[in-house]
């Protein structure tokens, strides 16, 4: 599994989760991010290849994946961590009060993402809340203020 260094300190890929641990007494780690959202990816990727789409594909089949796959993103948030029931992520403390809405967060680091790609900041923008109103709430984007400042 892919590791990060933040801080000058090792960050495993595994120590950010995207659910929170079951119920079972037994097992107390949740589920990692990372695997979450590359089987949503992988997912993703088999249905475009099984179910045909009846419109032209606006890019790529492997961009669309990826930003399937991208849904959760924002769960990697401080924020949405302290939900699930951390207080420490290998090393760090979180912080409390960290705003925990990991649709808003996955808006903003995609659209991020996205323009670093030289994806133009209007089509970032559409893409990004398209993901992230997966759950079917879509949000105005003065709510990405509260964790980027304002939209460019």
């Amino acid at each position: 599994m892919a590791n990060a260094v933040v801080a000058g300190k090792l960050l495993f890929a595994d120590e950010l989760w995207a659910k929170s641990p079951p119920t079972d007494p037994a097992q107390q780690e949740g589920y990692p991010l990372l695997p979450h959202l590359l089987d949503v990816a992988t997912v993703g990727a088999c249905l475009l290849d099984a179910v045909p789409c009846p419109v032209a594909l606006p890019m790529a089949e492997a961009w669309i994946a990826a930003l399937v796959g991208l849904h959760d993103f924002g769960k990697a948030s401080p924020g949405f961590q302290i939900k699930l029931g951390r207080s420490h992520i290998g090393g760090y403390r979180l912080e409390k009060d960290q705003p925990d809405r990991h649709d808003i967060s996955t808006a903003g680091l995609l659209r991020n993402l996205l323009t670093a790609h030289n994806v133009p900041q209007r089509q970032a923008a559409w893409l990004s809340h398209a993901v992230a109103a997966h759950h079917g709430r879509p949000f105005r984007s003065e709510g990405l203020a509260c964790f980027f400042g304002p939209a460019q």
